[in-house]
């Protein structure tokens, strides 16, 4: 299953509803969580072509870690951006997160 990021915007808002119509709190729970639910089908989030808020990445995966206990990030979900930053933002959001949530790492990159 693909997103395309750009199909919903070409600029993300920050982190809640409130700063933007395409916050990351929008992104994961209308977009992101209701596909991730009811599948364990490979997901696969593409980046580019939008302008990413650093707020949007950490609300997406830091909360579907922590709010969902969500522990197949490595096993479900694939990321294509052109921007290798955005990449390794996103890693380090979800280590962290599932440290932070779980005391220790699930995710295998």
């Amino acid at each position: 299953m693909l997103i395309n990021l750009s199909d919903y915007t070409n600029k993300t808002s920050g982190r809640y509803r409130d700063s933007g119509n395409y916050s990351g709190e929008w992104f994961l729970e209308d977009i992101l969580w209701p596909k991730l639910k009811d599948t364990n089908e490979k997901i696969e989030i593409n980046f580019d072509n939008c302008d990413i808020h650093p707020a949007f990445l950490d609300a997406v995966f830091s909360n579907l870690i922590s709010k969902y206990k969500f522990t197949k990030s490595g096993e479900l979900l694939l990321f294509k951006c052109n921007d290798k930053n955005i990449l390794m933002e996103i890693i380090g959001i979800i280590i962290g997160a599932e440290f932070k949530t779980f005391g220790r790492v699930f995710t295998k990159f």
